[in-house]
């Protein structure tokens, strides 16, 4: 990978947190009922978690 490369899966895992963010705000001001903030959380986490294997596998 090159260095913009990663540049581009740092920028995208930002992103991931933020959605979580969001997620989180949405429910706290019940914007979004627990069982779909439970689905989106759980997608978006599935998403960091490839980012985070694929830029821990550039590193070494």
């Amino acid at each position: 990978m090159t260095r913009e490369e990663e540049e581009i899966y740092v920028r995208y895992a930002l992103s991931l947190h933020n959605q979580i963010g969001r997620l989180t705000i949405a429910l706290v001001y019940k914007k979004l009922d627990v069982a779909e903030y439970e689905r989106q959380l759980a997608e978006t986490r599935a998403k960091l978690a490839e980012v985070e294997k694929r830029t821990g596998e550039m590193r070494y």
